[in-house]
């Protein structure tokens, strides 16, 4: 009965403990500043400025219309090896937040079977305490004798109160520090999408150049047969072919050097969707690349810039930098554990055995 009330009043103060715990709250919660903003940005009623969708919400795949970009895209985001570091870093800080929430709960540690013998000389001026000898029928040697045996096993536990909201503090440093990592992999994201498709567009470009190119060596090669005739015609001078030879000399000089550009470009992409160097497949239409620019407007300059990862990134640094804060404050005052102890000891386990109990 006594055992029953000891019992009921160690609940009944683990349960104060807890209430009390709740109103103790050392450091402040984080508040997003207020910003001095006005109602209404000037030129918000400009075409770029509408009410349809802004640019920084809507999903790359609705964006860009062309299949080629869309698989270099796909395959740059899934082989590109920094993305798949930000995607490691962010499992590991998941991981690491699951594991300070265990701090919730109190640990427990057993030990079965333990046996602990302490030898000792004929000098020590004292005998046996355990009986070990006499259990036995033995007598005891006069040096490096057995002095005490014991046997045990235990269970133990330990449960610290979060008085100061030190664990809770820490749980809400390790979340702005995860949606940070998720905010980095968002930025490597958009980079990656971004450099993907500048470089397709550059390669689209440098088709066109070169189609322009080759275009201008076939109308100097007309040109010089043109100029040629005339010659013969008695009705032109001989300088006037070497200059047109010159300018199709300049303009055929064009075509392998943005060949060669071509290839620069394509082996870059490659790179970037994590392949060998390798020529790409472009489209054959160009008209619609990108989603139809009625649907979509630029935003407002606070939108644009509210999207941005790497803004919404330094504000989850503030968001751990003051939790961190109040850890560090927490840590100035006393903790409060709760633990105990439970097993049996015995001196020798054939004689019987002492049942044993700690808070």
């Amino acid at each position: 009965m006594k055992n029953i009330k000891k019992y009921v009043s160690a609940l009944f103060m683990a349960t104060g403990l807890l209430i009390l715990a709740n109103a103790c709250k050392v450091g402040k919660d984080y508040v997003q500043p207020k910003l001095k903003l006005p109602g209404s940005f000037r030129g918000d009623t400009l075409a770029y400025f509408g009410d349809t969708s802004s640019m920084g919400l809507i999903h790359w795949k609705s964006f860009f219309h062309d299949p080629t970009l869309k698989l270099l895209i796909d395959s740059a985001l899934t082989n590109n090896f920094e993305m798949k570091t930000a995607l490691l870093n962010l499992q590991i800080s998941s991981r690491v937040m699951a594991q300070n929430k265990s701090n919730y709960l109190p640990s427990v540690s057993a030990t079965i079977a333990n046996g602990n013998r302490t030898w000792r000389s004929k000098e020590f001026g004292s005998g046996p305490l355990s009986k070990y000898y006499e259990h036995k029928a033995e007598k005891a040697p006069e040096n490096m004798f057995v002095y005490q045996s014991q046997f045990g096993s235990d269970i133990s536990f330990s449960w610290e109160i979060d008085i100061w909201k030190k664990i809770s503090s820490k749980q809400e440093q390790l979340l702005a520090e995860y949606l940070d990592t998720q905010e980095a992999k968002n930025a490597i994201q958009t980079n990656i999408i971004t450099s993907v498709a500048k470089g397709y567009f550059n390669l689209l470009m440098l088709d066109a150049k070169i189609e322009v190119a080759k275009r201008n060596v076939q109308l100097n090669d007309s040109t010089l047969r043109m100029i040629k005739l005339q010659y013969k015609a008695g009705e032109i001078t001989a300088l006037a072919i070497q200059q047109t030879e010159s300018q199709r000399l300049l303009a055929a000089s064009l075509v392998p050097e943005l060949e060669k550009q071509i290839t620069i470009q394509e082996n870059a992409l490659q790179t970037l969707t994590g392949r060998l160097p390798d020529s790409i497949k472009r489209g054959t239409s160009y008209e619609h690349l990108f989603a139809e620019s009625k649907d979509i407007s630029l935003g407002s300059p606070i939108e644009i810039i509210r999207n941005r990862p790497d803004i919404r990134s330094s504000e989850f640094q503030l968001m751990a930098a003051n939790a961190n804060a109040n850890i560090q404050q927490a840590m100035r005052y006393p903790s409060l554990n709760i633990g105990g102890v439970l097993g049996v000891n015995s001196m020798l386990p054939e004689t019987g055995s002492i049942y044993q109990a700690h808070y």
